[in-house]
């Protein structure tokens, strides 16, 4: 695999890890895999499976692969010549692989097409506890016609849950083990007539003859093998599940590829699960090994882990080199990363930099504060557009130095894996937040659990960031975003837990966005519409809350967080410290909707006035400043007439004049201030960046921007003489009062 091409798979894995995919819908080729696997697979006496490779429907013909193996035979065998290691190493993998039976000498000829003599390679893992080095076929390997083998295969459906549900569900039991399946793949035999689909070369000496040998069993790096693999679990699932309904779920739900993570609440359940496991698996001639658990009677009589290795890798991609690792320390029951050094003479090139970045490995999201700032460089790095190996711009080669030198503070996080405790549970409660900036947006869930002691805890389930987009859409849209990402992340994770959950609890500081999910999608122009009936698809407008800004966890998300700082926030990893106490004793929500000129903005109805994100083109239409303001105020007043019982009629009222006046300045002021509108809102100051600080701006009781100083203490002035409305240069409105006024 070249090293792009690696770079590729990783950046792809790593934004896989980041989706939240709520149900899976084949593809009519994944239909037509798990057909032919149903009509041919087979148990032997032994118990064990038998399947065929499924093949595509009128597939391209295979041409000659002979002479391609050959070669990479031969050039492996001049690798042995300097590395005596490697050639120790390969030849006792490859004479286990006969000794056990999964391979067998052959001497048959057959036609092209209807054979692939596959090249073999050795891929080490250093990591690993059991096989340091590992042979793996190339099944991708071009034959004469251009063909490989995996390319007239179905590559099948995952049918297992994906990594983050089953890991999300581990942290629910109070006893857990973990295990994997010895050599898995090699306990399912291939059909008898469809194994001179994989032929391999090999001899231990250059001085004996070549053998061809055909490979009996699934076999690593053939496009197919972890659908033929894993689908024959769930098959075992199936038939065994009148014997043994609890662990034919476990077997169906908790196993990712090979790897098993699972437990139960009492010791006796896990006791119980890990038996009937092995009972069932062993029936299939699959062994499980490599035992961990919080609690040592669970490995009783069982192939555990050596105890020099107290932590479990839970990154399950293989061959990659790791910055940021998950691991979990079986001794302290709890999460640990670890993070390498970083090399500061490295040269930050967009490769070294893409290539590390999807190193990082965080599927739970619990440290996205931190990793959101690697996204946010990540994109940076796609604008600039510079070539793969071209050094980059000064301001972002510091960010990232500083961002990646950081990184290793993460060592000392010991994250809890338990999120019920040892009480006996009482009420479950499940508590989303969201929120967003400018630069991006992230949504987070806890769990409330109180115990029948009155004992409250909560903590940290999951969480996603996004960075948003290049194209610049409004602060509230974002915040609409988070929320849509929320109940995503509610509705995929929620039933991954399998717990019963009495309630569920969505908080936002977005008043617009409150406003929006309260009333029906219809009434909304089109982004928001669409994201509005997601959101009341899968929640009801009484479960959304609002949330202040300094007690809201998302915001910690969408504004990034060093990891120097992250261990000591409680409010990441426990919520808000009002979520311990009674609801009663929980923030009292006394108008939380936003002002309707805020929140019509994305309304239908008053699409004349504002077309689009802070479209300003309504301005653009007028050359007069009081015509502009009185088309405005008609159309609030037909707003307040629709929602409304007493309406309002006859010549414009001052009041409405006012509200008009004040709505026009607002989307200017929200157009071109909006970062820092939110600032002033949740600190009552603005970043040292913005270029309004020296105006030492602040929000007056109408949400307007005003200058603020010591012309407050003129106290001959009136209000708007001593803090003045603050306009950008360079706008429409500006230029219309000023020819307003200089007219009068």
């Amino acid at each position: 695999m070249s090293e792009f091409a690696s770079i590729e798979n990783q950046i792809a894995e790593f934004w896989r890890l980041e989706e939240v995919k709520n149900c899976n819908v084949y593809t009519l080729e994944e239909k037509r895999c798990k057909q032919h696997f149903e009509s041919n697979v087979k148990r032997g006496e032994d118990g064990r499976f038998t399947v065929g490779l499924p093949f595509r429907d009128n597939a391209p013909r295979l041409g000659k692969s002979y002479d391609v193996a050959l070669r990479r035979m031969l050039s492996l065998e001049r690798r042995f010549q300097t590395d005596t290691k490697l050639k120790e190493e390969y030849t006792k993998f490859m004479k286990e692989y006969s000794e056990l039976g999964h391979m067998e000498i052959t001497k048959n000829t057959i036609p092209d097409d209807k054979s692939y003599y596959l090249p073999h390679h050795a891929v080490r893992n250093e990591s690993s506890t059991s096989t340091k080095l590992r042979v793996v076929f190339d099944a991708s390997a071009r034959t004469s016609t251009n063909v490989s083998l995996n390319d007239v295969l179905l590559k099948g459906p995952t049918v297992q849950e994906d990594l983050v549900s089953i890991m999300t569900r581990f942290r629910i039991h109070k006893y857990v083990f973990t295990a994997d399946i010895k050599k898995m793949y090699r306990q399912i035999w291939v059909s008898e007539s469809q194994r001179d689909f994989q032929r391999i070369l090999w001899r231990e000496d250059p001085s004996q003859p070549l053998n061809i040998y055909r490979l009996k069993t699934v076999t690593y790096g053939i496009v197919t093998a972890s659908y033929l693999a894993t689908a024959c679990l769930q098959k075992l699932s199936e038939q065994e599940s009148s014997k043994f309904p609890e662990a034919c779920q476990a077997l169906s739900r908790d196993f990712y590829v090979d790897d098993f993570l699972g437990g139960a609440m009492s010791k006796q359940s896990a006791l119980r699960l890990r038996d009937d496991l092995i009972t069932i698996l062993r029936g299939a001639g699959l062994e499980l090994c490599k035992w961990s658990s919080n609690d040592p009677d669970l490995l009783l009589g069982v192939e555990a882990v050596p105890s020099a290795n107290n932590d479990l890798d839970l990154q399950y991609t293989e061959n990659v080199t790791k910055i940021l690792g998950l691991y979990w320390n079986k001794d302290i029951d709890a999460y640990q990363y670890k993070v390498l050094m970083y090399n500061n003479k490295t040269r930050p090139t967009k490769r070294a930099i893409l290539s590390e970045i999807a190193a990082i490995f965080d599927p739970l999201g619990l440290i996205s504060p931190v990793i959101i700032c690697f996204k946010i460089i990540m994109q940076k790095i796609w604008q600039t557009r510079v070539d793969w190996d071209a050094t980059l711009p000064t301001e972002i080669e510091g960010e990232w130095r500083k961002c990646r030198a950081n990184l290793i503070h993460l060592n000392t996080l010991k994250i809890t894996r338990s999120l019920v405790g040892d009480g006996d549970i009482a009420d479950i409660q499940l508590h989303g937040f969201a929120d967003a900036s400018l630069t991006a947006y992230g949504a987070c869930l806890y769990l409330r659990v109180k115990n029948y002691n009155g004992e409250v805890i909560t903590n940290l389930i999951c969480s996603k960031s996004r960075v948003a987009p290049l194209k610049t859409i409004s602060l509230p849209r974002l915040e609409l975003l988070a929320a849509v990402l929320l109940v995503r992340l509610a509705a995929k994770y929620a039933t991954s837990l399998s717990i019963p959950i009495e309630h569920k609890y969505f908080w936002s500081d977005s008043t617009v966005v409150l406003s929006w999910i309260s009333s029906e999608s219809a009434r909304w122009k089109t982004f928001v519409a669409h994201r509005i009936g997601e959101i009341h698809e899968t929640t009801s407008i009484s479960q959304w809350h609002h949330v202040s800004t300094k007690d809201n966890p998302a915001d910690i998300v969408s504004r990034g967080c060093c990891p120097t700082k992250i261990g000591e926030s409680n409010l990441w990893w426990r919520g808000p410290m009002w979520l311990h106490k009674d609801v009663s004793d929980w923030p009292k929500e006394n108008n939380i909707y936003s002002r309707a000129d805020e929140v019509l903005l994305e309304a239908r109805t008053v699409s004349h006035v504002i077309t689009d994100r802070y479209d300003l083109s309504i301005i653009e239409r007028y050359s007069s400043l009081t015509k502009l303001i009185r088309v405005t105020a008609f159309c609030l007043r037909f707003i307040n007439n629709a929602s409304k019982k007493e309406n309002l009629i006859g010549a414009l009222q001052a009041d409405e004049i006012d509200k008009a006046a004040n709505s026009i300045i607002k989307l200017v002021q929200a157009s071109n201030f909006a970062g820092e509108i939110k600032d002033l809102r949740k600190s009552g100051q603005v970043s040292s960046k913005s270029a309004l600080l020296r105006l030492h701006p602040f929000l007056d009781k109408n949400d307007l921007i005003r200058v603020g100083g010591r012309l407050g203490n003129a106290l001959t002035l009136n209000e708007s003489q001593q803090h003045p409305i603050i306009l950008p240069a360079k706008n429409v409105l500006t230029k219309l009062i000023f020819i307003r006024y200089m007219i009068d």
